[in-house]
């Protein structure tokens, strides 16, 4: 057996590309039906709602702090969903050239992501914060 060498690089800065995502309008909003399943306490029902459209598979999810994360491709781009009680869904984009299912994690502070890219054989994002 061979050794095959993974070559790992940092992504963009998230931080970036959510104020950018902000500045230029971008929103998860749109008219497809599904969405994401929650409970809350307090009201004793499972409520829906919708995260994003045209998504190329399943999700990768994780909970940081008291967010909640989605990770999943559409047109073979990244696209990172969150919520949190005090705020809406919000939306960004960390990478493109995705041909992969994501996979995610959280860990202390951090949150990351790795995906095969079209470029490189596992692309690594992560976001520290």
């Amino acid at each position: 057996m061979g050794t095959r060498t993974i070559s790992l690089t940092r992504s963009p800065n998230p931080t970036y590309l959510n104020n950018r995502a902000r500045q230029t309008g971008a929103t998860s909003s749109c008219p497809c039906s599904g969405g994401k399943l929650r409970w809350e306490p307090g009201n004793d029902k499972v409520q829906t709602d919708d995260w994003g459209c045209d998504i190329d598979g399943p999700p990768a999810v994780f909970v940081y702090d008291k967010q909640q994360h989605a990770f999943a491709t559409s047109k073979n781009c990244l696209q990172h969903f969150w919520w949190e009680p005090s705020s809406e869904v919000e939306h960004d984009v960390w990478g493109c050239g995705i041909e992969s299912t994501p996979a995610g994690f959280a860990t202390g502070n951090q949150q990351h992501v790795f995906a095969i890219s079209q470029k490189q054989p596992l692309q690594h994002f992560w976001y520290a914060g």
